[in-house]
Parts: structure tokens; C-alpha cells; sequence
């Protein structure tokens, strides 16, 4: 039986668990986004904890985009692939794949590590309160 993208042998169109964690994780980064959309942050802590997740995600990412690539060419190597319904050359959508990568997971772990500083940045701030939010010193 021919595999074709997002269908498993045996065609039940099931994703794998590797699918379906990628799919989690676009859903979470998705409801992070809508989330800052409608609310914003509120103090600073927030931003640091928002740059802490981003930031491992884009190291993770340099480490998913490896593993993908390498996982690709190994089904390539043990005769696994063929080219879906759209046909044309096995080689040539294997090399398209492979150039079109080539450099992504530098460019994720330039992104991790430059967003690594901001991170360290961020949580150097603090919340100011108004003068009207302040609490008086002597607690009264």
C-alpha cells in the first residue's frame, strides 16, 4: 500500500504521535498568541515567562527540524518513499526538500539563543505600581 502525507499504512488516516504532539504544539502557540491579542500582559513577570516558552520552543525547534530531515532521509535510504499523486521525480522532491531545509535548524538556533538574551533582559523588570495602587509605608 502507498503512504501518502497524513495517512498511515493501513489507511486509516490516524496521525501519529509525533503528528499529533506537532499539531498540540501549534494549537498551544496559536492560544498564546489570541490570548496576548484580547489581553495583553499585565506585569512583567508575564513577559518573562512568555520569553522563557518561546525561547525553548525555537531550541526545540532546531532539534525537531534535525530530526524530521534525518527521519526523511532514512526512509529515503531503506526505499520507503515514492512521490504522491502529484508524480515527478523521487530525487528531485527529495533534493527540493533537502535544499529548502538546508539551514533551518542554524536559523532556529540563532533565533533561540538571540531570544535567550531578551529573555535574560525581561527579567531584570519590574512592575511599578501608580501612586494610588501603593500601599502607605506605615501600613495604615
Amino acid at each position: 500500500m502507498a503512504l501518502r502525507a497524513g495517512v498511515q499504512a493501513g489507511g486509516h488516516g490516524s496521525f501519529s504521535g509525533s503528528r499529533r504532539n506537532s499539531v498540540r504544539a501549534a494549537r498551544s502557540l496559536v492560544d498564546l498568541i489570541n490570548a496576548l491579542h484580547r489581553q495583553g500582559l499585565q506585569y512583567p513577570g508575564e513577559a518573562c515567562g512568555i520569553y522563557s516558552y518561546l525561547t525553548r520552543a525555537a531550541a526545540e525547534m532546531r532539534n525537531a527540524l534535525n530530526l524530521v530531515e534525518g527521519s526523511v532521509q532514512e526512509m529515503r535510504a531503506k526505499g520507503r518513499l515514492q512521490t504522491d499523486l502529484r508524480g515527478g521525480s523521487l530525487e528531485d522532491v527529495v533534493r527540493q526538500f533537502t535544499e529548502s531545509s538546508h539551514g533551518a535548524p542554524d536559523l532556529a538556533g540563532g533565533l533561540a539563543g538571540r531570544m535567550g538574551k531578551a529573555y535574560s533582559a525581561v527579567g531584570h523588570l519590574a512592575y511599578m505600581e501608580a501612586p494610588e495602587e501603593q500601599e502607605p509605608a506605615w501600613g495604615g
